[in-house]
């Protein structure tokens, strides 16, 4: 009869047990309610676009997961630890950026904006955000140019879920002996500054330990000019033009100044005559005649 009684109470303990295994199960995987991979992938890479630093821009589509305000899905992304977050977050239905939100159950407040801690990779952070739609965004600035005129950027990309199809977008900067390596298709960007740009396209990428992608930039700047060779090169105009005005205006006055007749005053004139007595023009004034000798 005992043995009878422990079998039931211990088989409705591991139906007890299964049950709460399962729902805890259940319940993990609806409260994290996460994407199971990207599709329709976009990635810009601006070197110096409004900024010293580099420019990366990522939107795309999650896929697994269905987003919505009443059931908002929490996605991670992988940035530079050196990196300034400018935009986390997703287009509405009006394709409108909305700023992402991360509730941390730990914490008495519900606007932490993204979750960001360091990662398993060096030299990198994740950061986590909910979103309301499928169309994620992430934009951040990396001071990660290096050089002065030649400079060089040796540009990785990591991600955290599968990549079914990714199209990347380099635009070089207005500079000389742009190079990025691997060679890419060139084209024209159409989302921000309509410039000649590098296209490369990827599919079916995988998460493991070799995912990232990775892209070696350089370019120079050693051919434009410098604001101070401006700025010397209009004084320079400048001057000539006013030293060529003065001199031509004083060649001008002085031509005139020759043609110009000379005239004998009135009252030069007026001393001028003749003898009274011999009646000789008499060259200029004098009491005697030089002729005659008579008084004047």
């Amino acid at each position: 009869m005992l043995t009878k009684i422990y079998r039931l109470l211990l088989i409705s303990i591991t139906i007890g047990s299964i049950f709460v295994i399962a729902s805890t199960t259940w319940a993990l995987a609806q409260g994290e309610n996460e994407p199971t991979g990207l599709n329709n992938v976009h990635l810009w890479i601006y070197p110096e676009y409004d900024d010293p630093r580099l420019l990366t821009i990522l939107r795309g589509q999650i896929a697994g997961a269905e987003a919505s305000v009443e059931n908002p899905v929490t996605v991670r992304f992988l940035v530079p630890s050196t990196a300034f977050m400018y935009s986390a977050g997703f287009l509405d239905a009006q394709g409108h950026y909305v700023r992402g939100g991360f509730i941390d159950p730990t914490k008495t407040t519900n606007d932490v904006y993204p979750e960001r801690q360091s990662s398993a990779i060096a030299g990198w952070d994740e950061i986590t955000f909910t979103i309301a739609t499928n169309l994620f965004v992430v934009e951040y600035y990396d001071p990660i140019i290096i050089g002065n005129e030649d400079k060089t950027i040796d540009y990785e990309f990591h991600f955290l879920y599968p990549i079914s199809d990714l199209e990347v977008v380099i635009v070089p900067p207005k500079s000389t002996n742009f190079t990025v390596s691997p060679q890419g298709t060139p084209g024209t960007d159409t989302f921000l500054s309509g410039d000649p740009a590098l296209f490369y396209s990827f599919n079916d990428l995988i998460v493991d330990e070799d995912s990232s992608l990775q892209f070696d930039i350089s370019y120079s700047e050693s051919g434009g000019i410098s604001p101070l060779l401006v700025v010397g090169i209009v004084c320079g105009v400048s001057a000539a033009i006013v030293g060529g005005f003065l001199i031509k205006r004083k060649a001008k006055q002085k031509a005139l100044a020759e043609r110009r007749p000379v005239r004998i005053s009135k009252k030069k004139a007026k001393r001028q005559g003749f003898c009274r007595q011999c009646g000789k023009q008499l060259d200029r004034p004098s009491p005697h005649c030089p002729y005659c000798g008579a008084k004047q």
